[in-house]
């Protein structure tokens, strides 16, 4: 165990730090297993196993002093201070606000809003149920992720800060210590809500960033695979490292799982929105609440149930999990048309999404909590199959991983309406704080969006967002690559300088003409404002510190 992960910590660092890329294929996994079982094997030939046992015990038996002398002192320290397993909120009295409106934050995870086109009525859309829930909300059609991967992403939704500002910006980071206080659920808890996180994604958990004291509760979804038994039962002790080091270290269960499941698909958003229905039960004569439930599909495996499958690409391809490029990597030009046929699998389990989704609210309005309700759909990030890149994470920014559906609709909204002004996740926990007539979050770096959802004129504001895997959080900024888009235009740059461009989004949506030497000024005046936002941001982390 300690060989596979010291093998995969190897390889992560060259990746993020080094920039090499290799595919870990399930071949390669199941080598790599042999090979240390085979050392193993090895090692207890060689040595002994009744020896090697006798030696360990003699270790053992030496240490039995010291051990004494810990157990005694770490039960002291556990009488005078007992340990936080899970410090939620304290559970107060019953008490009921009808002035408030029950909140649901509804989250699908990898939606891209190329895909699902939700927004257009006049287009073909895979998501004709929420198309039609759109038709009756302010359905946003320039909505931008704050990166392209579920850690950060989440962190701005929950705090309104960018990640240049909070730092949950690897995929096992949490927010720093000194904004986890400042939170959506906490600021809703202030004035009376229950609040609550349901997910099967533990990425998407506040278990998992450190802002789990901010709920009442805090859930997981379930899903089939073996390895999230585990894991899930580890974040009983959030405060530690412990859940990831052994989700890392049994990481090489992934080769069985991929046989075992075959065509099944190990999640299903219906688990997570029956985990909501029996929340609501359990929670029966409290109001207002505050729900987030975060649902895996359409994230891969593409593995669309069966009433979807087969939809748009036929049998006999990509029909197992096994069968799966993996997640996130580049891909040469000649296998386009192997990604573009992954893309079909991916549309095919949007498609069950949107059914789940619809069965969802269809039966949050038989149960007579729809309509006075405010609910908001949306994603963390969008998933890519184009620019030689498949999946999402990594330092790509293009706008199928940054540009997601977000409809909101307010209680006892019929009318819908299409909002065009760019708007990003910082500006979601600001309007969700507003709505509900919370004080705002004091480090927020979103605005509240409500005007346009009031009918009024909001001006014009850049909307970043970001890739920083690369940047450790005990360091200035260094690295990264950094977007802004201002009105039709989206500037993109390296820290490093190792890349920038420009690009017209309104005359070349599928950006893929770098437009920077037609308009110098505009991409001298947005690589300003980039540092400019950064410098900030430093400063602002400095003082926390």
């Amino acid at each position: 165990m300690c060989t596979w992960q010291l093998a995969r910590t190897a390889w992560l660092w060259a990746k993020a730090v080094v920039g090499i890329e290799y595919t870990i294929t399930p071949a390669f996994r199941i080598t790599a297993l042999l090979m240390i079982v085979g050392l193993l094997a090895a090692v207890l030939y060689r040595v002994g196993g009744n020896r090697l046992g006798m030696r360990l015990v003699e270790v053992l038996r030496s240490l039995r002093a010291p051990a004494l002398v810990l157990a005694l002192l770490a039960t002291g320290i556990t009488a005078a201070r007992p340990p936080e397993f899970l410090r939620h909120l304290a559970d107060g009295p019953a008490a009921t606000n009808a002035s408030l409106p029950d909140i649901y934050l509804i989250t699908l995870d990898t939606l891209t809003a190329i895909d699902a086109n939700v927004c257009d009525k006049n287009g073909d859309s895979v998501m004709p149920r929420l198309r039609a829930f759109a038709s009756g909300s302010h359905c946003f059609d320039r909505f931008y992720t704050s990166s392209n991967f579920t850690t950060p992403t989440v962190a701005t939704m929950e705090t309104g800060l960018q990640p240049w500002s909070h730092f949950a910006t690897q995929p096992d980071a949490t927010v720093i210590e000194a904004q986890r206080s400042h939170t959506l659920p906490r600021a809703l808890a202030a004035i009376g809500y229950r609040t609550h996180s349901i997910t099967d994604n533990l990425l998407a958990s506040p278990r998992h960033r450190g802002t789990y004291d901010s709920y009442h509760s805090t859930e997981f979804a379930h899903t089939t695979l073996a390895g999230n038994i585990l894991r899930e039962a580890m974040t009983v002790l959030p405060r530690t490292q412990l859940p990831k080091l052994v989700a890392a270290a049994m990481s090489f269960r992934d080769v069985f799982e991929t046989h075992l499941h075959g065509e099944a698909n190990p999640y299903d958003s219906r688990r997570t929105y029956q985990a909501v229905f029996k929340l609501l039960e359990r929670e029966a004569g409290r109001r207002p609440q505050f729900i987030w439930a975060h649902s895996l599909p359409p994230h891969s495996p593409y593995l669309p149930p069966p009433q979807t499958k087969y939809r748009l690409l036929p049998k006999g391809e990509l029909e197992r999990w096994q069968d799966l490029l993996p997640d996130n990597i580049t891909y040469a030009p000649a296998q386009q048309p192997l990604v573009d046929k992954h893309r079909l699998r991916y549309r095919e389990l949007i498609m069950a999404s949107d059914e789940w989704l619809g069965d969802f609210l269809d039966e949050l309005q038989r149960r007579g909590k729809l309509d006075a309700a405010l609910v908001i759909v949306t994603s963390d990030h969008g998933e890519s199959f184009e620019k030689g890149y498949y999946g999402h994470a990594g330092p790509m920014l293009h706008d199928a991983v940054t540009r997601v559906p977000l409809i909101v609709k307010l209680p006892g909204q019929r009318t819908g309406q299409i909002v065009d002004t760019v708007s990003g996740q910082a500006d979601l926990a600001p309007t969700i704080i507003d709505l509900a007539g919370a004080g705002p979050l004091p480090h927020a770096e979103g605005r509240s969006l409500r005007p346009m959802l009031d009918g009024k004129a909001l001006p014009p504001r850049p909307v970043y967002t970001m890739s920083m895997e690369r940047q450790s959080r005990f360091r200035p900024l260094q690295h990264g690559r950094f977007a802004v888009i201002d009105g039709d235009f989206k500037y993109e740059m390296e820290l490093d300088g190792a890349h920038s461009a420009l690009f017209d989004l309104r005359a070349d949506p599928s950006e893929t003409r770098d437009v920077s030497a037609l308009h110098t000024q505009t991409a001298k005046r947005l690589q300003t404002l980039i540092r400019l936002q950064i410098g900030n941001a430093e400063r602002v982390r400095a003082q926390a510190r």
